[in-house]
């Protein structure tokens, strides 16, 4: 799996805030680039590395980011 950086908008939850100043927030994640196809990609922060792969996929953490919210992705090198 490749390991990825990305930068993303996020959905802010606000309280007491004036609605007109409210945007998303811009984040930004390293991981495993998991799975990839026209709307999303899932990407691990974590995962067993003493496991076999249908463990893995069941024991593992990580962000599912719609690519509409995408602002930049660019492979890690390590």
């Amino acid at each position: 799996m490749k390991l990825i950086h990305v930068k993303y908008l996020d959905h802010v939850l606000f309280r007491d805030k004036k609605p007109g100043k409210m945007k998303p927030d811009v984040r930004e994640t390293i991981g495993w680039l998991f799975k990839e196809n026209e709307e999303f990609l899932v990407l691990l922060w974590d995962r067993p590395l003493n496991r076999g792969p249908q463990e893995s996929e069941i024991l593992s953490g990580g962000l599912v980011l719609l690519k509409s919210d995408i602002l930049e992705v660019r492979e890690v090198n390590g």
